[in-house]
């Protein structure tokens, strides 16, 4: 047990994206999303960074967004056991091809929006309060065919009604707003990121509307090397191996001092509070034959990312407002659209290609998390 204490209103939680964990692609009035194009397998790089186009399914690859795992029939069943373990905060993202199908029409599918209201009221049955995304990876397949999607500047009232419909119709319901996930994922997964052409005036717009907070994602440290030997190509961006720090199963750098120094960084450059939105490590979980996964190995890689947070907070002054995993139950990979890709403390029985139950099992980092957060982070044994 530390004495180094986080503060009292520290909001602890785990992180999700719709088109990770939704499924229901087509139900309700939903409109096809790009993210939805995105097959697991070898032709998924070339699709996420707009190599190669697929605007529509195509025989011969598997599609895991059209499934994922269910939450859009399981929600109450998750969201119950995120309040198993305490969480104070459920990062999730709203599809903005269930709140306007095509994307461009005057006015909302009701069927979206009552969807998104009750999961967030699930939340506050718990007293989880929802962190919700508006954009993550996600934008209608009809503003890319019909309008070339962000290079269209037609998109930005899209968004704009979009937006104005959410903060009208769950205003009481969400407290903590993202605006879009990873920006900067645009530059190097253009499809997936949906791509964004700045004009003008828009530093002086972002500089007139400043966020509250800054949110970030943090997994792992890059290195760079002159002569460029010993590439490694983990998670879209080459960089050279670090022979000073282990790798997870990707061959992403573990490296918590990174964090911490990342912390700092940021907090030096925006002087605004932080929130920790994603952090986590995916590895291949093997359960045994009752489906129990003694994860011991993502444990570790968490408490040592909580501990170097806690000393941010406590001896550097950084100002944390709370800390989600990625994620908090097994999703479908952004990057590789695996499911072995495991990154939960609730294991999903399902594999890469869509077999299996979907039933949930809790694994053992899931009581570990649990003591995490009723102690505050004071006790990470």
């Amino acid at each position: 047990m530390s004495t180094k204490q986080f503060p009292n209103n520290f909001l602890w939680g785990g992180a999700t994206a719709a088109n990770q964990l939704e499924g229901a692609f087509d139900l309700d009035g939903r409109g096809l999303a790009n993210v939805d194009l995105s097959p697991v397998g070898e032709a998924r790089l070339d699709v996420i960074t707009g190599k190669r186009k697929m605007f529509h399914f195509e025989e011969g690859y598997f599609y895991p967004a059209k499934e994922s795992i269910d939450f859009y029939h399981r929600y109450k069943e998750d969201i119950a056991l995120f309040a198993e373990m305490g969480f104070k905060t459920f990062r999730m993202s709203i599809a903005w091809s269930r709140i306007f199908p095509k994307g461009d029409e005057n006015q909302p599918n009701e069927a979206g929006l009552s969807f998104y209201e009750e999961v967030f009221k699930e939340c506050h049955k718990y007293g989880i309060q929802p962190l919700v995304t508006i954009t993550h990876f996600d934008i209608p397949m009809h503003l890319v065919t019909e309008y070339g999607g962000w290079r269209n500047r037609k998109l930005v009232d899209f968004y704009g009604n979009l937006v104005t419909v959410l903060f009208k119709r769950y205003k009481g319901l969400v407290k903590y707003w993202l605006t879009f996930n990873e920006i900067n994922i645009l530059l190097h997964a253009p499809f997936m990121g949906a791509g964004v052409t700045f004009e003008e005036d828009d530093d002086l717009l972002l500089k007139e509307n400043m966020v509250d907070f800054v949110s970030f994602s943090y997994y792992a440290s890059r290195a760079a090397q002159a002569q460029k030997t010993n590439q490694s190509e983990a998670n879209l961006l080459a960089s050279s191996d670090n022979p000073y720090l282990k790798t997870s199963d990707w061959g992403w750098a573990i490296d918590p001092l990174g964090f911490r120094i990342t912390l700092n960084d940021l907090y030096d450059r925006y002087q605004k509070p932080l929130f920790v939105v994603e952090n986590g490590l995916g590895a291949v979980d093997i359960p045994d034959e009752d489906g129990y996964v003694a994860d011991d190995y993502r444990i570790d890689y968490l408490r040592q990312h909580i501990e170097v947070m806690r000393d941010a907070i406590t001896e550097d002054g950084v100002k944390v407002l709370g800390y989600t995993t990625w994620g908090p139950i097994d999703l479908v990979s952004a990057g590789t659209g695996e499911m072995k890709k495991r990154y939960g403390f609730i294991y999903v029985d399902r594999d890469n290609y869509g077999n299996g139950t979907l039933k949930r099992f809790k694994k053992k980092s899931f009581n570990w998390y649990k003591k995490v957060i009723a102690s505050n982070g004071s006790d990470l044994n």
